[in-house]
C-alpha cells in the first residue's frame, strides 16, 4: 500500500495545470499537456475540460465520438482521482438522442495506460441534460455553428483524425511482432474516493478577455410573451446560461400593446443570420420551450 500511495503521488506530481480556469490560461495549458487543440473541446466545467478526441460516422447514419474530460486543478484530480477521463460516445443528429458508453479513468493526461473502469455503458437512447457537456458534444457534432468554448467565434471543431496507415512490409518479409509492454496499474483510480461526473456537470460560462468580442448580428428570437413582466423576466433568467454561451448575444423584455393590453415579450438578440437564430430557436424547442425566430 504504501508504494502504491508513492507512485500515486509521483503520477500526481508530473500532471500540469492550467494557470487559471480561464480562456486565455487553458488555451495556453492544452496543447502540451495534453495534445489536444482548443478547438477541440467543446465543454468547460467548473473542474474540468471535455474534448471530441476522436469521431467517426457510422454505416447507419450516426456518429461514435470519443470523449476526453481533463481536470484543470489538482484538487479536481483529488476529487476524482485521475487525471483523465474517457467515454464512447453515440450520436444520433436525426432525433438528438445519444447514448453514452462506459467511463474509463486513466493515470495520464494523455489517456494511455491501462485505464480504470469507472460507470457502466448506457444500454438506452436519450436525450442528454441541458447545459452538460454531453448536450454539447451533441451540438458541436450536429451543428455547424456550435460555438466552441476556447475559441473566436466562428471557427469549427477540429477535423476527425485519419487512420495512420502502416508502410507495406517488404516484399517476402512478414511484418515483425512488436513487443507488448504492460500497462501500468490504475495507480490514481484504486484510491479515488468518488466517482466524477465529469461528462454530466454543468458548463461554465469563462472569461473573454482573450477573444475579440463578437459584433452583434441583426436576427433576434422572440422565447416568451406574457401579460406579466415577471414571468418574462423569470423566463429569460432561466436562459441566461445559454445566452451568456454565445458571443454576442443579449436578452431583453420588450413592450407591447395587443388589442389594448400591455405584453411583455422576452426578446435574445444578436443572432448573425436567420439561420442561427432558427437552430437556437431548434435547440430550445428539444427542451419544450416555444421560441420563435423573427
Amino acid at each position: 500500500m504504501i508504494g502504491l500511495v508513492a507512485a500515486l503521488a509521483t503520477a500526481a506530481a508530473a500532471a500540469t495545470y492550467p494557470a487559471a480556469v480561464e480562456r486565455e490560461a487553458i488555451v495556453a495549458w492544452l496543447p502540451q499537456a495534453t495534445g489536444l487543440a482548443p478547438n477541440q473541446v467543446i465543454a468547460v466545467t467548473a473542474s474540468s475540460a471535455v474534448a471530441i478526441v476522436s469521431r467517426t460516422r457510422t454505416p447507419d447514419g450516426r456518429i461514435d465520438a470519443l470523449l476526453r474530460a481533463l481536470p484543470l486543478t489538482p484538487e479536481a484530480t483529488a476529487r476524482g482521482g485521475v487525471l483523465a477521463w474517457q467515454m464512447r460516445l453515440e450520436v444520433d443528429c436525426r432525433t438528438g438522442e445519444v447514448r453514452p458508453g462506459g467511463t474509463i479513468g486513466y493515470d495520464s493526461q494523455l489517456a494511455v495506460g491501462d485505464g480504470a473502469p469507472l460507470a457502466a455503458a448506457e444500454t438506452a437512447w436519450r436525450p442528454p441534460k441541458p447545459g452538460t457537456p454531453l448536450e454539447s458534444a451533441r451540438r458541436a457534432l450536429c451543428e455547424r455553428d456550435f460555438p466552441l468554448p476556447l475559441v473566436a467565434a466562428g471557427q469549427r471543431l477540429a477535423p476527425a483524425p485519419a487512420a495512420p496507415t502502416p508502410p507495406p512490409a517488404p516484399p517476402g518479409h512478414a511484418p515483425k511482432p512488436q513487443p507488448q509492454q504492460p500497462a501500468p496499474p490504475p495507480l490514481l483510480a484504486a484510491l479515488r474516493p468518488a466517482l466524477p461526473a465529469p461528462f454530466s456537470a454543468p458548463n461554465t460560462a469563462l472569461a473573454t478577455a482573450s477573444v475579440a468580442p463578437a459584433r452583434p448580428g441583426p436576427r433576434a428570437v422572440q422565447v416568451v410573451s406574457s401579460s406579466s413582466e415577471r414571468e418574462t423576466h423569470q423566463a429569460l433568467a432561466g436562459l441566461q446560461r445559454r445566452v451568456a454561451a454565445l458571443p454576442g448575444l443579449q436578452a431583453r423584455v420588450e413592450h407591447a400593446q395587443v388589442h389594448g393590453r400591455t405584453v411583455y415579450r422576452g426578446v435574445i438578440t444578436g443572432f448573425g443570420s436567420r439561420d442561427q437564430a432558427r437552430a437556437f430557436c431548434e435547440t430550445l424547442r428539444r427542451d419544450g420551450r416555444d421560441c420563435l425566430a423573427r
